[in-house]
């Protein structure tokens, strides 16, 4: 009989280095901080340097009225050398949206946010509420001060869109891809080119798919940076309900585009994973690429065919965009039941791709695992969660430059005061023998 040691949460992560080494995970701080003792929906970004790391989280407010629940848009900046806070920001009023649930209670829309390749521009993009459209705003920082100020106001997309993704061009233009049409819900996946000062450069919104038959959701997109606008390459992934591959019509597909926004790949690809055929369902999915070219798909898995519930997967691809061996890696060792796959970067500092979820269920501790491109390699672990025992859900995590910043939300407190807490961490990731 084998034993294992079971936690009720964790929040996990893998890094994948396309070097042969051994790494380990060294956080700097106090460990784990509270960002906030009532927030939802957070995400992070760090700077180019990996010296600051841009924080947001919504926070939903008492509703003067029903299903008009006013949110107000937290934004900090904290120094990744000890966490501390440096500066903040809150955006609030009719444009952070009113979001609510089913029930008519207040809730925060998804956010997310990318700090430039120029280390001084920042975009902040969240869901202004049920069928209400996405916004975001432009930052700039000024790293010698501390100080971040707006540039230019608040903008929206559409009326009926959602899970808002972002990246940055070579130039420090953006991308921002969406779920949703213009009018209504639930019709495709889109994304526009915005400049650095937020007009738009795209004429309009540009479908990522050509078909939006089924029901698209949860696009993300990560840019290649060349170094010049015109060879960036834009990676686009999906969640597409008009599979028959799995028993759930569920599946996870991609598509290449130029930096005018032009297919320059097949349409809705499915990830190549053909050793998952058998399983109910592929979602969720997040997307990392190198500058050197190689790339990768993550995705959630349910009932995988070797026997896993909700884990956590991925797809490989050389700088061909070449399929690696043309099959799934199961990127979390242990088959944790996964709440959410919440992030996929890059790592600079030692060539490796790094993978980021919460976990209901955990064997062997809270592990930051690293293994290889290819997923040979050797393990190690830490926990992120500095030993609690709350329920982890949404959260998000970046890596540049050696440092590392993870935030996530605990349902339940540390501090009975403390309900649906928003908690961050920085570290550095050190390589070793």
């Amino acid at each position: 009989m084998t034993f294992r040691q079971y936690i009720p949460f964790a929040v996990a992560a893998l890094l994948l280095p396309a070097a042969v080494c051994s790494q380990s995970i060294a956080f700097n701080g106090s460990g784990v901080q509270v960002l906030a003792n009532n927030g939802a929906e957070p995400s992070a970004a760090l700077n180019p340097a990996g010296t600051h790391a841009l924080l947001v989280y919504g926070v939903p407010n008492t509703y003067t009225s029903p299903k008009q629940a006013a949110q107000t848009i937290e934004v900090k900046i904290v120094n990744t050398r000890d966490g501390q806070p440096l500066t903040s920001d809150s955006l609030g009023g009719s444009e952070s949206g009113y979001g609510y649930n089913d029930d008519g209670e207040p809730e925060t829309g998804e956010t997310t946010c990318a700090w430039a390749p120029d280390g001084k521009t920042l975009v902040v993009a969240w869901e202004k509420g049920d069928e209400d459209g996405v916004a975001f705003q432009i930052f700039h920082f000024e790293t010698s001060t501390n100080s971040l100020t707006r540039s230019g106001s608040i903008q929206s997309i559409g009326r009926s869109t959602g899970e808002p993704s972002i990246d940055f061009f070579s130039d420090s233009s953006f991308v921002v891809a969406y779920e949703g049409a213009e009018l209504w819900k639930g019709d495709g996946v889109r994304m526009r080119h915005y400049a650095a000062t937020g007009e738009e450069i795209s004429s309009g919104a540009v479908s990522i798919a050509s078909s939006t038959s089924g029901d698209q959701q949860h696009p993300k997109v990560a840019i290649r940076r060349s170094g010049a606008l015109a060879t960036d390459t834009v990676y686009a992934v999906w969640k597409d309900a008009r599979t028959t591959r799995y028993s759930d019509d569920e599946d996870v597909n991609y598509r290449l585009f130029d930096s005018a926004l032009n297919a320059i790949s097949g349409d809705s690809i499915p990830v190549p994973a053909s050793n998952l055929v058998g399983a109910d369902s592929l979602g969720n999915p997040a997307v990392v690429v190198a500058p050197t070219g190689e790339w990768a798909i993550a995705y959630e898995v349910e009932d995988a065919p070797d026997g896993s519930d909700e884990t956590a997967w991925a797809t490989f691809f050389d700088s061909s965009n070449a399929p690696v061996s043309g099959i799934a890696v199961d990127i979390d060792a242990s088959n944790s039941d996964i709440s959410e796959l919440i992030s996929a970067r890059y790592n600079p500092g030692n060539n490796g791709f790094a993978f980021a979820w919460t976990s209901e269920s955990k064997s062997n501790g809270f592990p930051v695992t690293m293994t290889h491109l290819d997923g040979s390699g050797r393990t190690q672990t830490v926990d992120l969660q500095n030993g609690s025992t709350s329920e982890p859900e949404e959260g998000s995590m970046d890596i540049r430059e050696g440092q590392f910043v993870a935030v996530w939300v605990e349902d339940g407190s540390r501090a009975d005061t403390q309900k649906d807490a928003v908690y961050y961490r920085v570290g550095g990731t050190d390589t070793g023998n």
